[in-house]
């Protein structure tokens, strides 16, 4: 484990050799000079060498709690009737939960898998007091509004209500721990933090199990592992392929972002990118798919959706002197990195897609918010570099210290009527194998008994 490194994960010595679907392709990238490379690793450690991801087990408010159904027309407050009529996959997919007022949380004592940390064995108290929303600027916590968080219900990780992970700095108050600022995290933001924070190790895709270190790029930076918002990742590349999307079709593929930062499909893989591999953004190393098999079976072949790459790094704009440039082009220049265009072999999967960017015209600022749910941060101090259009509230304030009265976390604990079903790592298999699909039956039965009672215990 790192130095001052408070989430790891276990080591192994399982790796699997490299796969006969892959291959190397020498392209020119932007190469980070040592010194720049060092820098923006240490920058990294800096700001997540402390953070904890967490699943909450217990929401508590006195205040009013409502929940807003969003769609690509828009979004709406909704009755807890129609919170109860949908179900868990579309209540995930669509929905948030806003509550009127303070609230207060608690997380389950267990690790949020994949990622560990060193508090295992205690639970981390929040309150409503310390939300914020991470800054993908300056790599911080920033103040600002958001939705609430939700109990966890499920048994993987990857099979969970979205905004029941949460990632935050923590510290020891009162004879326990609390996080002072934290954010509702996806969970592309565990795999940057693992892949950043130990750049020199390769990490497990799934528990113990490695890919060989010839060709883990390719599988770190393609699909959604690195990439968020799926949604905006199909209505952009069926917009510059020629086939936009009609409502319909928009409306079947639509998932809200869980977090500002995630409402840009690459951010998390520009990071990555970066602090792993040294490398800035360039058409070389834009994140690839590999489109799933078709099905065999005559339905579901039918209802199988064709992906498509995006052609360029979907990044948010920064103002720099004036001039609006993409996010890579602004920290290279406040940072003052310097790179070179370096001949490089790169992995790539041999059945990945990769774009046709002959004659291709990037979109502007402006068009990069045509995209439907593309969702804007409430500011937070007027100090952002990146322009208040597309996300508004990012602080590029550099060594502000929390003021602990300010971000107290409420003193009451929750209370025990918050207490939804089952927090997935408080079970006894908490060294699960997380990549298992969830089964239904059983399990949908009590998940359909866990929504109704978070909706009621917040809405109460």
């Amino acid at each position: 484990m790192s130095q001052n490194v408070n989430t790891y994960f276990p080591k192994s010595d399982k790796t699997f050799p490299p796969s006969k679907e892959h291959e190397f392709l020498e392209s020119d990238v932007r190469s980070l000079d040592p010194e720049s490379w060092s820098r923006v690793k240490t920058l990294f450690q800096r700001r997540f060498g402390d953070v904890v991801f967490r699943r909450v087990a217990k929401v508590d408010s006195k205040a009013k709690a409502y929940h807003v159904v969003h769609s690509p027309a828009g979004k709406r407050t909704i009755s807890d009737r129609e919170a109860r009529s949908l179900d868990w996959e579309e209540f995930f997919r669509t929905t948030t939960t806003e509550v009127r007022g303070p609230y207060s949380f608690v997380t389950s004592q267990e690790n949020a898998l994949p990622a560990h940390d060193v508090f295992r064995g205690e639970a981390i108290y929040g309150s409503s007091e310390g939300r914020s929303e991470l800054d993908p600027v300056t790599l911080r916590l920033v103040p600002a509004k958001g939705p609430a968080p939700r109990v966890s219900l499920r048994v993987s990780p990857e099979q969970d209500d979205p905004f029941s992970l949460v990632m935050g700095t923590v510290a020891r108050k009162g004879g326990r721990l609390v996080f002072t600022r934290w954010t509702v995290a996806s969970f592309q933001m565990i795999w940057m933090v693992l892949l950043c924070l130990h750049s020199e190790d390769e990490v497990p895709f799934a528990k113990g199990q490695y890919k060989s270190p010839e060709t883990s790029r390719a599988y770190w930076l393609s699909g959604n592992r690195g990439c968020s918002n799926e949604f905006r990742r199909v209505w952009i590349s069926e917009k510059h392929s020629g086939t936009p999307l009609s409502p319909e079709e928009a409306q079947k593929h639509f998932k809200i972002p869980i977090t500002g930062a995630d409402t840009y499909c690459h951010i998390w893989a520009m990071w990555v990118l970066m602090v792993r591999y040294g490398e800035l953004p360039s058409p070389a190393n834009i994140p690839t798919i590999v489109p799933p098999p078709v099905p065999n079976d005559p339905v579901k072949r039918a209802a199988h959706y064709s992906v498509k790459p995006i052609k360029f790094w979907d990044l948010p704009f920064a103002s720099l002197e004036g001039t609006k440039v993409k996010l890579d082009r602004f920290l290279a220049s406040h940072l003052g990195l310097k790179w070179v265009w370096t001949a490089t072999r790169l992995p790539v999967h041999r059945k990945s897609l990769r774009p046709e960017l002959s004659n291709f015209v990037e979109p502007t600022a402006e068009e990069a918010l045509e995209v439907p749910g593309t969702r804007v941060l409430v500011p937070s101090r007027p100090s952002s570099p990146v322009l208040s259009q597309t996300l508004e509230g990012l602080s590029q304030d550099s060594d502000d210290e929390v003021d602990d009265g300010a971000l107290a976390v409420a003193s009451r604990s929750p209370s025990p009527d918050a207490a939804v079903a089952f927090a997935w790592a408080d079970r006894e298999e908490e060294e699960m194998d997380f990549e298992k699909p969830v089964e239904a039956g059983g399990l949908w039965k009590s998940m359909s008994v866990s929504l109704v009672s978070l909706l009621s215990s917040l809405s109460g």
